[in-house]
């Protein structure tokens, strides 16, 4: 059995290429943890602790005190609150098929809040309006397989692949999109489900496998709710922030996917890297 075995130096010279993909990757991957942290950190310092706004007062609320002016209401009066669509085996593919659409399911979720890049295609004729989505929508899942309740509720920002030219997906009955009726309130409700995340996972039912009940989560999450110009003030700062995250990410899923095309073509000789 014959196998290929490059000379030791286009071994260093095939290393030294492929390390400088993992050093972009591992970089684009700390500009992205830097930027999530960074818009917690002022979501924390505005919503939860108040430090802005603490020379104006405070009054008593069913969510403990809150500024003077602010308002408790449910979610269900900020955003419309909706599950995706059911599927059946046939209907759900690892690749794209003809005809078919990317499929955002329970795979998307992380523990605690964010999206995850692993994507799934989908093709049925029993598919609604309501059962699709775009780019940059909020999204919870709905569902959870196991005890500890850490996936469910955990919210997160849709991003499609680099190459997916389509502007809509569609998402499965295992998740709830969260549409805001104003869309200056997407951030801030992104971020204030990632602050609350265990409160969401209270509305779940059942037992081996945990449902969350989404009416019962409409009418009774509750959400404290700033004044206009503060969540105006607010989306100007963190949008930028979020938007770099996902073009980071989008970035990663490239630089990935270079890499590891051109892993195959330089361990085979197919492609030569040359001496300096």
């Amino acid at each position: 059995m014959k196998i290929p075995y490059p000379k030791p130096s286009e071994q260093i010279r095939i290393a030294t290429v492929l390390s400088c993909f993992d050093e972009l990757i591992e970089n684009k991957k700390r500009q992205k943890d830097i930027l999530e942290a960074t818009a917690s950190a002022i979501f924390k310092n505005w919503f939860v602790d108040f430090e802005p706004f603490k020379d104006g007062g405070f009054v008593e609320s069913e969510l403990g005190e809150i500024p003077v002016g602010w308002d408790i209401r449910p979610i269900g009066e900020l955003a419309d609150v909706r599950n995706g669509s059911s599927y059946t085996g046939e209907e759900k593919f690892e690749d794209q098929v003809e005809g078919s659409h990317i499929f955002i399911t329970l795979n998307n979720a992380i523990e605690g809040g964010g999206f995850k890049p692993v994507y799934a295609w989908i093709k049925s004729d029993r598919l609604k309006e309501y059962h699709f989505l775009e780019e940059g929508d909020l999204i919870i899942p709905n569902t959870e397989q196991t005890k500890d309740e850490r996936l469910l509720g955990s919210p997160g920002i849709v991003f499609f692949p680099p190459e997916y030219v389509d502007k809509k997906g569609v998402y499965s009955h295992h998740i709830t999109k969260i549409s805001p009726h104003s869309e200056e309130y997407k951030l801030f409700l992104y971020f204030l489900l990632r602050f609350t995340r265990e409160n969401s996972a209270s509305f779940a039912t059942g037992t081996g496998v945990l449902g969350m009940d989404i009416e019962n989560f409409r009418k009774n999450k509750l959400v404290i709710v700033p004044p206009s110009r503060v969540i105006r003030r607010f989306r100007s700062i963190i949008e930028p922030l979020v938007q770099k995250v996902i073009v980071n990410q989008k970035q990663i899923m490239i630089l990935r996917r270079v890499r590891d095309d051109l892993l195959p073509l330089l361990v085979f000789g197919k492609l030569r890297v040359e001496e300096v």
